[in-house]
């Protein structure tokens, strides 16, 4: 009987332990970034920016609160980078962290998601 205890306690164990190492491992793949995007005005702001950044590799999901004018993004670390995130954001003619809008890209906002557009 207790050998019969043993085998199970330990069948628990293993389970127990490969699970912990395999949720270790899915989170390592994904990180969580929250940036900073003072100049959006709008809803079309928001869907330019994400529409951007759902087709740079490696981006998971993408919200943007205009509220709080923050981008969240999840994101594999293994295939894009933070920097990179702010870059595709400012590349799109939005601020993003101390990333400031390119401006060839800000000039071609129409007037309601430019600077004081709302």
């Amino acid at each position: 009987m207790k050998s019969i205890i043993l085998v199970f306690a330990s069948l628990f164990l293993s389970f127990a332990i490969s699970s912990c190492a395999s949720s270790s491992a899915a989170n390592a793949s994904k990180n969580e970034v929250v940036i900073k995007t003072e100049t959006i005005q709008c809803g079309m702001c928001k869907e330019r920016i994400e529409e951007a950044l759902t087709q740079e590799k490696g981006v998971k999901s993408v919200n943007v609160d205009v509220d709080k004018k923050e981008t969240m993004v999840v994101f594999n670390p293994a295939k894009t980078n933070i920097e990179t995130i702010r870059k595709v954001i400012s590349g799109v003619g939005y601020d993003a962290d101390g990333v400031e809008a390119e401006s060839g890209a800000y000039n071609a906002l129409p007037a309601c998601c430019q600077k004081g557009g709302h």
